[in-house]
């Protein structure tokens, strides 16, 4: 009995083996077809988080191995806030060991603006809380999701799949036929806790994120500091020189210019509910009606 499960189980392995292998090409293929829709996902929020509801994310292009070019069809312009927090929530949960970096190039002077990666500790972030103006810029994402070897990673395979082979083999040779309890899969939300809703939005300030029809319009941490204290006061006119602060702006010259291009950028983020706006009161501050 015990030959013959060995047997059975060898065979087992061998066609696990010889399955691997035929279907690496295609596992890679998958893979880059899933990196495709994730970096062009990128594009698309990075542009919503810029208030761009009109253009368009251009065909992702594969400029070598492990390299992707995210172009844009019109110029705009973007905050780093946005951009770092759009690429970090979309390829954190991904893959965990995922490395990459991210150059925002200025496509007519080929110059490279803004660079960031993870390990955020190898990568350098500055102009954080600053606007770049409106160009045409295009993302040149490196990845490297491949931490192990591959003669690991085959090892790894091998081990798996005679481990799972061995199993299979005693559970054919004694033809267990009892029902197993499968367990539904946990479908966690990508947003927790709580919100607050501004007319069809949802507002996560957690997440620093709107949420419109499906739709994620990411917030930088000013613009999510200055729609928390509008939401506390909802209709009420708040002071110029509190929404300063609140902003996390010093006092000075420029405090007052920063402030009004923050509220212009949540105007354009909140411009889908003709029933939401943020007005200006003369002389005094600014009220969010909702």
């Amino acid at each position: 009995m015990y030959k013959q499960l060995l047997l059975f189980a060898g065979v087992a392995v061998l066609a696990v083996l010889l399955w691997s292998l035929a279907g690496k090409k295609s596992n890679t293929s998958f893979e880059e077809a899933q990196a495709l829709k994730r970096f062009r996902r990128i594009g698309h929020e990075l542009l919503l988080s810029a208030g761009e509801t009109q253009s368009h994310v251009l065909p992702i292009q594969k400029v070598k191995e492990n390299e992707f070019r995210v172009e844009f069809e019109d110029p705009f312009s973007f905050c780093p806030d946005s951009l770092v927090a759009v690429v970090s929530r979309i390829l954190h949960p991904s893959n965990e060991k995922l490395h990459y970096v991210v150059n925002a190039t200025e496509m007519d002077r080929r110059q490279v603006m803004y660079s960031f990666g993870w390990p955020s500790h190898k990568v350098q972030k500055p102009c954080l809380g600053r606007d770049f103006p409106e160009a045409r810029y295009a993302l040149n994402i490196l990845v490297s999701s491949r931490p192990l070897s591959n003669k690991n990673l085959s090892t790894t395979a091998v081990v798996g799949g005679s481990l799972l082979a061995l199993g299979l083999g005693f559970f054919a040779w004694h033809r267990l036929r009892r029902k197993t309890r499968i367990k539904p899969l946990v479908n966690e939300a990508l947003l927790r806790g709580n919100f607050t809703n501004i007319g069809q939005y949802r507002f996560f300030p957690d997440q620093q994120v709107l949420v419109y029809q499906q739709q994620y319009i990411t917030l930088t941490t000013g613009e999510t500091n200055l729609l928390r204290a509008f939401c506390e006061s909802p209709n009420e006119v708040i002071a110029r020189n509190r929404l300063v602060s609140v902003a996390g702006e010093e006092e000075g010259g420029n405090a007052a210019r920063n402030l009004d291009a923050h509220v212009a950028r949540l105007r354009k983020k909140l411009q889908h509910d003709l029933t939401v706006s943020i007005i200006d009161v003369h002389g005094k501050g600014y009220r969010l009606i909702c």
